[in-house]
């Protein structure tokens, strides 16, 4: 049954987004920036939607929920290694979000080879994120949770 929800959400927040990316583009003639505006919007509607939905999920809500004291034990280790990770997948993401910036400001020709660039780069992120994701699920199973879905 939540499933069920949470795709209907998907859904709704789809909808929203074609609606919002009408409404900017043609209505309000914003062109692309108006076209980042909507998705902007819709991503940020569509990971609130799943975080209610995941609090009311009683299999994960607990950890969805904010930690207590024991989750800051050590703080200071986790971010020392976390740092320069999460520093390379932000600029990787902000520097896509500006390429699309500026490419509002290329010609046709220009903006196609772009557009087709940066589907290439997405295609080989992708590849290097499933091996890191199937590193963490084997790294996950030896330390001690052998349910990796």
């Amino acid at each position: 049954m939540q499933k069920v929800k949470i795709q209907l959400m998907s859904k709704l927040t789809l909808v929203i987004g074609v609606g919002l990316t009408l409404l900017f583009c043609y209505k309000y003639e914003m062109k692309l920036g108006g076209l980042i505006l909507a998705l902007t919007i819709q991503e940020v509607i569509t990971y609130l939607f799943l975080l209610i939905a995941s609090c009311r999920m009683k299999d994960i809500s607990e950890a969805v929920t904010f930690p207590g004291g024991e989750a800051f034990r050590e703080w200071k280790a986790y971010i020392m290694v976390s740092l320069k990770t999460s520093l390379m997948f932000m600029s990787a993401a902000w520097s896509g979000q500006f390429a699309i910036i500026f490419a509002s400001l290329l010609s046709p020709t220009q903006l196609a080879a772009m557009v087709a660039v940066r589907e290439v780069e997405r295609v080989v992120s992708n590849v290097g994120m499933a091996i890191s994701s199937i590193g963490a699920a084997i790294i996950g199973a030896l330390i001690g949770n052998p349910n990796v879905d």
